[in-house]
């Protein structure tokens, strides 16, 4: 008897235990582990919200990156990375919202690293040049040139054109791994730029490109532009460019920076000033400057004093002007002698100026 209520006693005690168990054989589910989060380091480019110390495993994390001057820097890349393997590569983790990122936490410490850029202007690089003269303010719906655009290439568009140089030899065309990228898709998307238009070619070979932003397309705001250039020829012929582009609303002027310059017209024998009219024109001239493009003196606006007429004019750094002395009424010009003084020139009809207050004499010859 004592025998049988032994058993029933611990029969009753096993069941006890197989009751506090999930089933019997069983064991107790783990608390998850916490492991530590290891912030970005500081960076004047961009702070950093939300992000907690640690966390317990299969935790759902959500922080903020917010960069310190959006206009003018780039949130490039934002990872999590395993502290115990800090050379392991690690796909960027894409925002969920603008500028909140999220990541589930792993069974280890983990990093943020952040690779974030300031934008900085560069004109000049690997032999490739962006043309002084080229606008850098936009008015959405201007435009400083014109094409031939839309589905069928039958309308006419305004555009803003910008001119490059280079001076590699041995390029006969530019490679296809050349580009333009806008970093503002607001302002200026990718489907307003064109592609690159090579420039005239000298002995088979070009010097120059050009490449055009759709006015219509374009929106106010700020954006940088990247203009990579790569010769087909020579792949070691390239050049990078970063500059900032501001777009305005339709309308709205930008003052132009000028200088105030005289230009002196020695007269030769048989120049006649009673139909004598000078003309100074910007070729560079864009809807969106203040400024005039077209300077005009008449006879009698002008005096001519020991066979020289001196003229001042307005001019926009960094802009070229042709240079007429026009015949009134003929619709002919006379032939002008090219010039070149310290500061400025006047040459294969073109006139520029480095600085302001220059005095540059241009001979005017008869008619021939």
């Amino acid at each position: 008897m004592k025998r049988i209520l032994t058993g029933i006693l611990a029969a009753g005690m096993l069941a006890a235990a197989c009751f506090g168990l999930a089933a019997c054989g069983g064991t107790e589910e783990e608390t998850p582990k916490t492991y530590a989060i290891q912030a970005p380091a500081e960076s004047e480019l961009y702070t950093v919200s939300g992000l907690p110390e640690q966390a317990k495993q299969n935790e759902t994390i959500t922080f903020t990156v917010t960069l310190t001057d959006p206009e003018n820097s780039e949130l490039v890349s934002v990872s999590v990375l395993p502290v115990m393997e800090p050379a392991a590569d690690a796909d960027p983790i894409s925002p969920i919202v603008d500028g909140s990122y999220s990541f589930v936490m792993p069974g280890e410490e983990v990093e943020i690293v952040i690779f974030a850029r300031a934008y900085e202007q560069v004109t000049q690089n690997g032999g490739l040049t962006f043309d002084a003269a080229n606008p850098t303010v936009l008015s959405a719906g201007g435009g400083n040139d014109t094409m031939w655009g839309g589905p069928n290439g039958t309308t006419l568009m305004d555009v803003w054109t910008f001119s490059l140089s280079f001076t590699w030899g041995n390029t006969a065309h530019l490679s296809s791994r050349s580009y333009v990228a806008s970093s503002n898709q607001d302002v200026i998307p990718e489907e307003a730029i064109t592609d690159f238009e090579e420039g005239s070619e000298s002995g088979g070979m070009i010097r120059d490109a050009s490449f055009s932003v759709d006015s219509s397309l374009i929106r106010p705001g700020t954006t940088w532009l990247e203009i990579y250039v790569q010769s087909d020829n020579v792949s070691s012929y390239k050049g990078t460019l970063l500059v900032k582009i501001t777009v305005t609303e339709d309308g709205a002027l930008q003052e132009a920076e000028t200088w105030t310059e005289t230009v002196i017209f020695d007269l030769q024998d048989g120049v006649d000033t009673e139909t004598l009219y000078f003309y100074f024109v910007d070729e560079d001239y864009a809807s969106n400057l203040d400024s005039e493009e077209r300077q005009n003196f008449a006879p009698g606006s002008y005096t001519v004093t020991d066979g020289k007429v001196t003229l001042t004019i307005e001019y926009v750094k960094g802009h070229t002007y042709s240079v007429y002395a026009a015949i009134d009424g003929t619709g002919d010009s006379y032939e002008l002698g090219e010039a070149l003084t310290n500061g400025g020139a006047y040459r294969n009809g073109e006139l520029t100026f480095e600085r302001t207050g220059v005095s540059i004499t241009i001979i005017v010859y008869e008619k021939r």
